[in-house]
């Protein structure tokens, strides 16, 4: 809502590269954020909004990589919907790990 109100629609690609600075959630996105906390809602509207699927955390993680450690039916639809707009499911983060090889961990991905 504040996005389709928002009187200079140049800033709609800015909100979504704005990145929190403290805390539990440093360096993360908007789009890594609704990633990682498993909200549809809010990866749908980045993904409106032009945001940066390739964007990366601290640790190297993207928003595939976080909806993948989530583990949740929730971050299962999140998944589904960054594969459908594109996101790569080969990256690597810092340990070298692809969202597959995280996916592993959770039984229910694994069918």
């Amino acid at each position: 809502l504040l996005l389709q109100h928002a009187r200079d629609k140049k800033l709609n690609g800015y909100f979504m590269e704005q990145r929190v600075t403290a805390g539990a959630d440093a360096g993360l996105d908007v789009l890594l954020l609704g990633a990682k906390y498993g909200h549809e809602e809010v990866v749908a509207v980045a993904l409106d909004h032009s945001a940066n699927i390739l964007s990366t955390c601290p640790r190297g993680n993207t928003p595939l990589h976080l909806a993948v450690i989530g583990g949740t039916p929730a971050h299962a639809a999140v998944m589904a919907m960054l594969l459908d707009s594109g996101a790569p499911h080969d990256e690597r983060n810092h340990s070298f790990y692809t969202p597959l090889l995280l996916a592993t961990g959770h039984e229910a991905y694994c069918r």
